[in-house]
């Protein structure tokens, strides 16, 4: 084998060993979330928002929630693949209700929404990935 043939193998091999850790590391997020302390979390907005980018970008509704931990409150949002035209009727039902989330121990603004539907559609970024050292909204 050549050189260019050998850096292209190792290459790939890179690239196939770093997708699957972050594989992993998700996946491993997600099964220490299912276990973390549960709270209600309100929906205190909704608004359709473009999501994802390309051939794939989606126009989805997208709803903000506030939930409070001994007295600090925190923050999230997660968006809903729906069907068109259902968008604006499921933000009206949505809005201001009540939904159960867990939160890590450790770091409570990071949340995750055990559910895999809300209003019979799929939720999107069920799983708060954002860096622990953000500070909580006062």
């Amino acid at each position: 084998m050549d050189s260019p043939t050998i850096v292209i193998w190792l290459l790939g091999f890179g690239v196939a060993g770093a997708t699957a850790l972050c594989f992993w590391w998700i996946s491993w997020r997600v099964k220490q979330a299912r276990n973390w302390p549960a709270v209600y979390a309100t929906i205190e907005s909704a608004e359709v928002q473009r999501v994802g980018g390309g051939r794939s970008a989606a126009d989805l509704p997208c709803f903000a929630f506030f939930y409070t931990i001994k007295g600090k409150t925190f923050s999230g949002c997660f968006a809903l693949r729906t069907a068109r035209g259902r968008a604006d009727s499921l933000m009206e039902q949505l809005l201001s209700k009540k939904m159960e989330i867990r939160y890590n121990p450790k770091w409570p603004a990071g949340w995750y929404i055990p559910v895999d539907t809300i209003g019979g559609c799929e939720v999107i970024q069920k799983l708060q990935l954002k860096l622990e050292t953000e500070q909580p909204k006062d």
